[in-house]
């Protein structure tokens, strides 16, 4: 029996999801995991290498109390800084040293040696260079000297002001991303439901190696100024930076369609569209949960949920998961899976196969990293409590596993 790809089912349907990854038992072979976000490029800031060029960040605690700077970092070079808390200079940080951490992007965490006092409410905390040791920041704490302090998450990217230079924004694709879109007259489409209308500025999170320009069309109709816009190469495929569109946009409130075209015949990498508009709430749209493309296929990268496994391709290999179930009863099964093969599989439940699947094929999606849900073909029964359902490969091809979620089906007319 052949399973075709189905859109994903809702996540508040009382539906039970199993990580992939949380398997009690396996046999005839040995998966590999790997963890979320392993694979995932961070956002930081970079291009922070001039004496006197600072960056200020506005922090709300709920008590006064004395804290400890964390940062976590990557450098090549040994980099000097200066640590101010509204506007004054913190004792013992007037000039401290970050030692390298072997690359732009290996991180470290630091946390500075001396504490400082923040009061209640809104507080700046600003970090000055000193030298002209670039440091590229990927996520700063304020940890609590007291016990039961809480602990208190500053993003770098987040800054309120910034002074003698500029620096750059390397943003996450953590969302995913897709790639060779490459020819003119390639569109894609997104629906998005604005939650008041309004005028929206728009940010891409792209990568490109070359200049390229693209235009935007908001339900039907080109915003003036956005018809062949340019867009800056950021350095590498992925190296991720987020551009603000020269014009912004008008939403009604409710449902939109973006249409984005490939205005040049060259390449962008693209990760995500972000909406800031008057609300004071970013909308955040995945690239790849685009709802149309037209003059062009493009290759996508998607983002496991909690971690996958692979290395999942012998005959007669075995996962087994342990399934708490509410009540007894039918229930749907659906996998997040990723794969470039037909990947065939036999499920059992409480140790009997399921009628109906005891040869599930699993079609390609395109790629290792290229999630898909489908639904298998028949109902399983679950028992009230604790179950255990069963998944071996009939070999013939490699899948690498996301998520199982069971939904509860309706009753049999």
């Amino acid at each position: 029996m052949l399973v075709r790809d189905t859109a994903a089912l809702a996540a508040d349907d009382g539906s039970i999801v199993v990580p992939a990854i949380s398997f009690v038992g396996q046999g005839g072979g040995q998966v590999a995991i790997r963890q979320k976000g392993s694979q995932v490029t961070p956002a930081y800031v970079h291009l922070w290498y001039t004496p006197g060029h600072w960056l200020e960040w506005t922090v709300d605690v709920p008590r006064a109390a004395d804290y400890r700077l964390a940062v976590r970092y990557g450098s090549r070079f040994a980099a000097r800084r200066e640590l101010r808390v509204n506007g004054e200079p913190a004792k013992g940080l007037e000039a401290f040293t970050l030692q390298r951490t072997g690359g732009w992007t290996a991180w470290a965490e630091k946390r500075l040696p001396e504490t400082f006092r923040l009061k209640a409410g809104r507080n700046l905390i600003r970090l000055t260079c000193l030298d002209d040791t670039s440091l590229c920041l990927q996520g700063m704490r304020l940890a609590g000297a007291e016990p039961g302090t809480p602990d208190v998450a500053i993003d770098p990217l987040r800054f309120t002001g910034q002074g003698g230079g500029e620096v750059q924004k390397t943003v996450s694709d953590d969302l995913g991303y897709f790639f060779m879109w490459d020819k003119a007259g390639h569109a894609f489409e997104w629906t998005v439901d604005a939650p008041e209308a309004g005028p929206y500025d728009v940010f891409l999170w792209y990568a490109a190696l070359k200049p390229t320009s693209r235009e935007l069309r908001v339900n039907g109709r080109v915003p003036d100024g956005l018809d062949a816009f340019p867009l800056e190469p950021t350095g590498d495929w992925r190296y991720w930076a987020e551009a603000r569109l020269p014009a912004p946009v008008e939403l009604t409130r409710g449902r939109n369609v973006l249409r984005l075209t490939n205005t040049a015949g060259t390449a962008l990498n693209l990760s995500a569209i972000r909406l800031a508009g008057p609300g004071g709430k970013d909308i955040l749209i995945g690239a790849v949960d685009y709802t149309q493309q037209e003059g062009g296929k493009v290759r996508e990268v998607r983002r496991s949920r909690h971690g996958s496994l692979y290395l999942w391709n012998d005959a007669g290999h075995w996962l087994e998961w342990a399934v708490e179930a509410p009540r007894a009863g039918d229930f749907r099964l659906a996998l997040r899976y990723a794969t470039r093969e037909r990947s065939p599989r036999e499920v059992q439940v409480n140790g009997r196969v399921v009628e109906g699947m005891e040869s599930v094929t699993l079609e390609p999606t395109g790629d290792w990293s290229a999630w898909r849900e489908a639904r298998l073909p028949a109902r399983v029964g679950l028992n009230a409590g604790r179950n255990l359902l069963r998944m071996t490969s009939l070999g013939g091809g490699g899948m690498n596993l996301d998520e199982i979620r069971l939904t509860p089906a309706p009753a049999a007319p």
